[in-house]
């Protein structure tokens, strides 16, 4: 009889690596900064380049990621924002915890949203549509800019399966006005735990959502805006970065 061969073997990922995490352990244990410090800035600075976009911001978690962006445009109830029926329920989960409403447009055959449909979905009442990049596959996004531009709407990508993926020659979290990652320990590129992360081209928005992601805060005793409590811890960046290496090295030999 054949052995079985596990669905997921995130084990041997940690043996691969284990040397590199046991550094950066030891690294972040002896720095006393756990929260907030130099590993999430350098990760922060890595996936931006990764993503082609001049800013990420590292948060709690993918959901975070979308819900962040979507107070960050004020978006509440009594607003509709569009996005695909097929996609894990985070991702509508954040639309609903914004008070917005979601009204979903059927995919086309690769399974990702069909920009032919978008037109019947939209009303006065729509503020932003959510791409979703399914199983790494990017959506189209160039009719889907196109069309956002054209209706004066957000474009979020929700590139949780998608980091390190192509369209047309551009990262995927570099074609919409923000895109959103998760580094669940199921994802591509992971934490040990929950995490995520916010990439944009906007220097005005990546500035205040720093700030939103840490209760509001611009520094230590004085606080900008409401915000929530949504960081990337310090120790899980350095786990991280290892493997984004690894990523960007082994995407290099496929260009």
């Amino acid at each position: 009889m054949n052995p079985l061969i596990p669905f997921v073997d995130l084990s041997s990922d940690f043996k691969q690596h284990e040397a590199a995490y046991a550094k950066a352990f030891l690294a972040v244990g002896r720095s006393g900064q756990y929260i907030l410090g130099q590993e999430v800035k350098k990760l922060e600075s890595a996936l931006a380049q990764q993503c082609q976009t001049p800013f990420a911001v590292a948060v709690g978690n993918g959901t975070d990621a979308i819900s962040l962006v979507l107070a960050l445009y004020g978006i509440k109830s009594g607003d509709e924002v569009i996005c695909v029926p097929n996609t894990f329920i985070g991702t509508i989960g954040a639309i609903i915890q914004a008070g917005a409403t979601p009204k979903f447009v059927d995919v086309d055959k690769d399974y990702n949203i069909n920009p032919k449909l978008l037109d019947q979905a939209f009303t006065s009442q729509t503020k932003a549509i959510i791409a979703v990049h399914l199983t790494g596959n990017p959506a189209p996004m160039n009719e889907l800019k196109a069309w956002a531009k054209k209706k004066g709407v957000l474009l979020i990508e929700d590139a949780a399966q998608a980091l390190g993926a192509f369209h047309q020659g551009k990262a995927v979290g570099s074609l919409g006005d923000f895109a959103t990652f998760s580094l669940h320990p199921l994802k591509i590129l992971h934490g040990f735990g929950d995490g995520g992360f916010i990439t944009t081209h906007s220097e005005a928005a990546y500035h205040k959502l720093l700030m939103i992601r840490n209760h509001g805060l611009k520094n230590r005793n004085e606080a900008k805006y409401w915000g929530v409590n949504s960081r990337l811890d310090e120790l899980q960046a350095a786990l991280i970065r290892p493997q984004l290496a690894t990523l960007s090295n082994t995407l290099d030999e496929y260009k």
